[in-house]
Protein backbone atom coordinates (compact mmCIF):
# COMPACT_ATOMS: atom_id res chain seq x y z
CA UNK A 1 0.00 0.00 0.00
CA UNK A 2 1.19 3.60 -0.93
CA UNK A 3 2.25 6.00 1.49
CA UNK A 4 -0.91 8.35 0.90
CA UNK A 5 -3.02 5.32 1.25
CA UNK A 6 -1.82 3.83 4.41
CA UNK A 7 -2.53 7.28 5.96
CA UNK A 8 -6.22 7.46 4.47
CA UNK A 9 -6.75 3.76 6.01
CA UNK A 10 -5.03 5.03 9.55
CA UNK A 11 -7.45 7.94 9.72
CA UNK A 12 -10.70 5.75 8.36
CA UNK A 13 -9.80 3.15 11.31
CA UNK A 14 -9.03 6.20 13.44
CA UNK A 15 -12.57 7.85 12.88
CA UNK A 16 -13.85 4.40 13.54
CA UNK A 17 -12.20 3.53 16.88
CA UNK A 18 -13.58 7.27 17.90
CA UNK A 19 -16.73 7.36 16.64
CA UNK A 20 -18.03 3.37 17.32
CA UNK A 21 -16.01 1.87 19.67
CA UNK A 22 -18.77 0.73 22.30
CA UNK A 23 -16.57 0.09 25.79
CA UNK A 24 -19.63 -1.79 26.52
CA UNK A 25 -19.78 -3.98 23.55
CA UNK A 26 -16.49 -5.25 23.64
CA UNK A 27 -16.47 -6.39 27.21
CA UNK A 28 -19.92 -8.02 26.63
CA UNK A 29 -18.15 -9.67 23.64
CA UNK A 30 -14.41 -10.32 23.98
CA UNK A 31 -14.56 -10.80 27.99
CA UNK A 32 -17.79 -12.32 28.82
CA UNK A 33 -16.12 -15.12 30.38
CA UNK A 34 -12.51 -16.18 30.91
CA UNK A 35 -11.93 -18.29 27.96
CA UNK A 36 -8.85 -20.06 27.00
CA UNK A 37 -6.72 -16.74 25.75
CA UNK A 38 -7.63 -14.79 28.57
CA UNK A 39 -6.68 -17.36 31.45
CA UNK A 40 -3.28 -17.51 29.40
CA UNK A 41 -2.78 -13.50 29.70
CA UNK A 42 -3.71 -14.20 33.10
CA UNK A 43 -1.24 -16.76 34.13
CA UNK A 44 1.52 -15.27 32.53
CA UNK A 45 0.96 -12.01 34.13
CA UNK A 46 0.76 -13.60 37.70
CA UNK A 47 3.52 -15.76 36.85
CA UNK A 48 5.77 -12.55 35.58
CA UNK A 49 4.87 -10.46 38.58
CA UNK A 50 5.51 -13.00 40.68
CA UNK A 51 8.03 -15.07 40.21
CA UNK A 52 10.22 -13.94 37.06
CA UNK A 53 13.58 -12.90 38.44
CA UNK A 54 13.76 -9.81 36.19
CA UNK A 55 10.89 -8.31 37.84
CA UNK A 56 11.76 -9.79 41.32
CA UNK A 57 14.85 -8.80 41.63
CA UNK A 58 14.23 -4.97 41.35
CA UNK A 59 14.25 -2.48 44.21
CA UNK A 60 10.92 -0.83 45.60
CA UNK A 61 12.00 2.05 43.76
CA UNK A 62 12.07 0.96 40.79
CA UNK A 63 8.77 -0.59 40.25
CA UNK A 64 7.06 2.07 38.31
CA UNK A 65 4.79 0.52 36.16
CA UNK A 66 2.87 1.73 32.60
CA UNK A 67 0.26 -0.30 31.29
CA UNK A 68 -0.13 1.76 27.15
CA UNK A 69 -3.51 1.09 25.35
CA UNK A 70 -5.06 -0.23 28.65
CA UNK A 71 -8.44 0.12 27.09
CA UNK A 72 -11.19 -0.32 29.59
CA UNK A 73 -10.24 -3.16 31.06
CA UNK A 74 -8.65 -3.06 34.43
CA UNK A 75 -7.35 -6.77 34.69
CA UNK A 76 -4.09 -7.13 33.41
CA UNK A 77 -2.57 -4.44 35.38
CA UNK A 78 -4.25 -5.91 38.61
CA UNK A 79 -1.71 -8.59 37.71
CA UNK A 80 1.14 -6.37 38.98
CA UNK A 81 -0.54 -4.69 41.82
CA UNK A 82 1.41 -6.71 44.11
CA UNK A 83 4.77 -6.02 42.65
CA UNK A 84 4.36 -1.92 41.37
CA UNK A 85 4.82 1.09 43.50
CA UNK A 86 2.65 3.29 41.30
CA UNK A 87 0.44 2.46 38.06
CA UNK A 88 -0.35 4.60 35.31
CA UNK A 89 -2.32 3.60 32.46
CA UNK A 90 -2.71 5.26 29.43
CA UNK A 91 -5.57 5.09 26.43
CA UNK A 92 -6.06 6.64 23.03
CA UNK A 93 -10.15 6.31 23.31
CA UNK A 94 -11.57 9.13 25.83
CA UNK A 95 -14.54 6.84 26.22
CA UNK A 96 -12.41 3.68 27.56
CA UNK A 97 -10.06 6.33 29.49
CA UNK A 98 -13.91 7.68 30.84
CA UNK A 99 -14.71 4.01 31.87
CA UNK A 100 -11.63 3.31 33.26
CA UNK A 101 -11.40 6.11 35.78
CA UNK A 102 -15.22 4.99 36.55
CA UNK A 103 -13.99 1.31 37.14
CA UNK A 104 -10.67 2.98 39.62
CA UNK A 105 -13.16 5.21 41.31
CA UNK A 106 -15.55 2.38 42.68
CA UNK A 107 -18.88 3.79 40.75
CA UNK A 108 -21.50 1.79 40.29
CA UNK A 109 -21.98 2.43 36.86
CA UNK A 110 -18.77 0.70 35.92
CA UNK A 111 -18.22 -1.98 33.94
CA UNK A 112 -18.40 -5.90 35.97
CA UNK A 113 -14.96 -7.03 36.22
CA UNK A 114 -15.84 -9.86 39.06
CA UNK A 115 -15.36 -12.95 37.09
CA UNK A 116 -11.81 -12.07 36.58
CA UNK A 117 -10.71 -10.99 39.67
CA UNK A 118 -12.61 -14.16 41.04
CA UNK A 119 -10.35 -15.88 38.90
CA UNK A 120 -7.32 -13.85 39.60
CA UNK A 121 -7.70 -14.48 43.37
CA UNK A 122 -8.26 -18.01 42.69
CA UNK A 123 -4.35 -17.64 41.60
CA UNK A 124 -3.55 -16.65 44.51
CA UNK A 125 -4.85 -18.41 47.41
CA UNK A 126 -3.61 -15.98 50.09
CA UNK A 127 -5.12 -12.83 48.15
CA UNK A 128 -9.03 -12.19 47.89
CA UNK A 129 -10.53 -9.95 45.20
CA UNK A 130 -11.48 -7.54 47.58
CA UNK A 131 -7.46 -7.54 48.27
CA UNK A 132 -6.67 -7.51 44.48
CA UNK A 133 -9.27 -4.08 43.60
CA UNK A 134 -8.45 -2.24 46.52
CA UNK A 135 -4.50 -2.92 46.09
CA UNK A 136 -4.68 -1.68 42.44
CA UNK A 137 -6.75 1.00 43.07
CA UNK A 138 -4.52 2.32 45.73
CA UNK A 139 -1.41 1.68 43.48
CA UNK A 140 -3.66 3.65 40.83
CA UNK A 141 -1.72 7.25 39.54
CA UNK A 142 -4.16 8.28 36.50
CA UNK A 143 -5.01 7.34 33.17
CA UNK A 144 -3.98 9.76 30.21
CA UNK A 145 -3.87 10.13 26.28
CA UNK A 146 -1.73 7.95 24.38
CA UNK A 147 -1.16 7.61 20.92
CA UNK A 148 0.87 5.30 18.74
CA UNK A 149 1.37 6.89 15.70
CA UNK A 150 2.97 9.22 17.52
CA UNK A 151 7.20 9.48 18.38
CA UNK A 152 6.45 10.69 21.62
CA UNK A 153 2.97 8.32 22.59
CA UNK A 154 2.34 9.97 25.57
CA UNK A 155 2.49 13.34 24.67
CA UNK A 156 5.13 15.13 26.73
CA UNK A 157 8.85 14.37 25.84
CA UNK A 158 9.18 14.05 29.99
CA UNK A 159 7.80 10.64 30.11
CA UNK A 160 10.51 9.24 27.55
CA UNK A 161 12.99 6.65 29.99
CA UNK A 162 10.83 7.13 33.03
CA UNK A 163 9.15 4.24 33.59
CA UNK A 164 10.53 1.05 35.23
CA UNK A 165 7.83 -1.75 33.50
CA UNK A 166 5.76 -1.04 30.49
CA UNK A 167 3.25 -3.43 29.40
CA UNK A 168 0.73 -3.55 26.64
CA UNK A 169 -2.15 -6.13 25.65
CA UNK A 170 -3.92 -6.33 22.33
CA UNK A 171 -3.04 -3.58 21.30
CA UNK A 172 -0.29 -2.15 18.87
CA UNK A 173 -1.01 -4.90 16.08
CA UNK A 174 -4.45 -3.33 16.20
CA UNK A 175 -3.23 -0.02 16.16
CA UNK A 176 -0.66 -0.41 13.10
CA UNK A 177 -1.29 -0.58 9.35
CA UNK A 178 1.77 -2.44 8.05
CA UNK A 179 4.18 -4.63 9.62
CA UNK A 180 7.00 -1.50 9.45
CA UNK A 181 4.22 0.59 11.42
CA UNK A 182 3.99 -2.40 13.96
CA UNK A 183 8.02 -2.07 14.44
CA UNK A 184 7.62 1.83 15.03
CA UNK A 185 5.27 0.97 17.68
CA UNK A 186 7.57 -1.44 19.38
CA UNK A 187 10.38 1.22 19.00
CA UNK A 188 7.97 4.02 20.51
CA UNK A 189 6.92 1.79 23.67
CA UNK A 190 10.48 0.91 24.26
CA UNK A 191 11.27 4.46 24.44
CA UNK A 192 9.27 4.94 27.62
CA UNK A 193 11.46 2.68 29.03
CA UNK A 194 14.54 3.32 31.61
CA UNK A 195 17.72 1.71 30.42
CA UNK A 196 17.11 -1.91 31.40
CA UNK A 197 13.50 -1.67 31.76
CA UNK A 198 11.32 -4.48 31.43
CA UNK A 199 8.94 -4.54 28.48
CA UNK A 200 6.06 -7.34 28.46
CA UNK A 201 3.52 -7.36 25.75
CA UNK A 202 0.70 -9.88 25.20
CA UNK A 203 -1.33 -10.06 21.82
CA UNK A 204 -2.83 -11.87 19.03
CA UNK A 205 -1.35 -13.87 16.12
CA UNK A 206 -1.97 -13.83 12.66
CA UNK A 207 -4.94 -11.80 13.63
CA UNK A 208 -6.40 -9.88 10.10
CA UNK A 209 -9.50 -8.52 11.71
CA UNK A 210 -12.01 -8.32 14.67
CA UNK A 211 -15.92 -7.61 14.92
CA UNK A 212 -17.75 -5.47 17.06
CA UNK A 213 -21.11 -3.98 17.02
CA UNK A 214 -21.33 -4.96 13.53
CA UNK A 215 -18.10 -2.98 12.35
CA UNK A 216 -14.80 -4.88 10.73
CA UNK A 217 -12.03 -3.06 12.80
CA UNK A 218 -8.20 -4.06 11.06
CA UNK A 219 -5.23 -5.54 12.24
CA UNK A 220 -1.63 -6.82 11.24
CA UNK A 221 -0.89 -10.49 10.95
CA UNK A 222 1.68 -11.21 12.88
CA UNK A 223 4.02 -14.37 13.27
CA UNK A 224 6.71 -14.92 16.21
CA UNK A 225 9.15 -13.82 13.63
CA UNK A 226 7.80 -10.43 13.27
CA UNK A 227 7.67 -10.29 17.32
CA UNK A 228 11.78 -10.62 16.82
CA UNK A 229 11.91 -8.33 14.27
CA UNK A 230 10.59 -5.91 16.61
CA UNK A 231 12.75 -6.45 19.35
CA UNK A 232 15.99 -6.86 17.91
CA UNK A 233 17.12 -3.05 17.72
CA UNK A 234 15.92 -2.21 20.83
CA UNK A 235 16.08 -5.08 23.98
CA UNK A 236 18.33 -7.42 25.10
CA UNK A 237 18.93 -10.49 23.93
CA UNK A 238 17.43 -12.29 26.76
CA UNK A 239 13.74 -12.67 25.51
CA UNK A 240 10.58 -15.17 26.96
CA UNK A 241 8.06 -15.67 24.21
CA UNK A 242 4.96 -17.92 25.16
CA UNK A 243 2.42 -18.92 22.87
CA UNK A 244 -0.66 -20.63 22.46
CA UNK A 245 -2.73 -22.07 19.72
CA UNK A 246 -6.17 -21.52 19.70
CA UNK A 247 -9.38 -23.92 19.92
CA UNK A 248 -12.28 -21.58 20.07
CA UNK A 249 -14.43 -21.59 17.18
CA UNK A 250 -14.90 -17.74 15.15
CA UNK A 251 -18.81 -17.41 16.09
CA UNK A 252 -17.11 -18.18 19.90
CA UNK A 253 -14.97 -14.99 19.34
CA UNK A 254 -15.59 -12.53 16.36
CA UNK A 255 -11.56 -12.46 15.61
CA UNK A 256 -9.65 -14.76 13.43
CA UNK A 257 -6.47 -14.95 15.21
CA UNK A 258 -4.52 -18.33 14.78
CA UNK A 259 -3.25 -17.63 18.70
CA UNK A 260 -1.85 -15.80 21.19
CA UNK A 261 1.33 -15.15 22.37
CA UNK A 262 2.97 -13.86 25.78
CA UNK A 263 6.87 -11.92 25.82
CA UNK A 264 8.82 -10.36 28.49
CA UNK A 265 12.29 -9.01 27.67
CA UNK A 266 14.30 -5.64 29.14
CA UNK A 267 15.77 -3.21 27.11
CA UNK A 268 19.42 -2.25 26.11
CA UNK A 269 21.21 -0.49 28.68
CA UNK A 270 23.19 2.24 27.05
CA UNK A 271 26.21 1.00 25.48
CA UNK A 272 24.74 -2.49 24.79
CA UNK A 273 25.17 -3.26 21.54
CA UNK A 274 22.60 -5.17 19.35
CA UNK A 275 22.66 -9.14 19.16
CA UNK A 276 20.38 -11.92 17.88
CA UNK A 277 17.64 -12.70 20.27
CA UNK A 278 17.67 -15.87 21.98
CA UNK A 279 14.75 -17.31 23.52
CA UNK A 280 14.57 -18.81 27.39
CA UNK A 281 12.81 -21.26 28.25
CA UNK A 282 10.96 -20.90 32.06
CA UNK A 283 9.82 -23.86 33.99
CA UNK A 284 6.38 -22.66 35.49
CA UNK A 285 3.33 -23.97 35.99
CA UNK A 286 0.07 -22.62 34.39
CA UNK A 287 -3.43 -24.44 34.28
CA UNK A 288 -6.54 -22.84 32.66
CA UNK A 289 -9.40 -23.63 35.11
CA UNK A 290 -8.66 -27.24 35.59
CA UNK A 291 -7.92 -27.59 31.64
CA UNK A 292 -5.10 -28.54 30.04
CA UNK A 293 -3.26 -25.95 28.18
CA UNK A 294 -1.14 -26.64 25.62
CA UNK A 295 1.97 -23.73 25.39
CA UNK A 296 4.92 -23.53 23.45
CA UNK A 297 8.03 -21.55 24.47
CA UNK A 298 11.13 -20.81 22.87
CA UNK A 299 14.54 -22.67 24.68
CA UNK A 300 17.76 -21.23 23.96
CA UNK A 301 18.40 -22.75 20.60
CA UNK A 302 15.37 -20.99 19.16
CA UNK A 303 12.92 -24.44 18.87
CA UNK A 304 10.06 -24.87 19.95
CA UNK A 305 9.30 -27.13 22.92
CA UNK A 306 5.53 -28.11 23.19
CA UNK A 307 4.39 -29.01 26.65
CA UNK A 308 1.06 -29.82 28.51
CA UNK A 309 -0.18 -27.62 31.71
Amino acid sequence: MSGEGSAMQDEAARGQYLRHFDPQAYHDTYYASVDQDLAFFLQCYHHAFHAEPRLARRSPARRRLLEVGCGPVPVYTACASAFASSVTMSEFLPQNRCEMQAWMEGKEEALDWSVFFNYLASLSPHRSVKDIESQLRSRFAEVIPCDLTMDDPLISPAHRASYDVVMTTLCLEFVASSKDDYYLMVGRLVSLLRPGGVLIMAGALKNSKYLLGGLTYPSVPLGEEDLRAALRPHCQEDVTIRTLHRRGLLQDKPADHEGVFFLLTQRRQEGESEGGNEYRDVNDEMKCGGREMKIEEKNEDGGNRRRKE
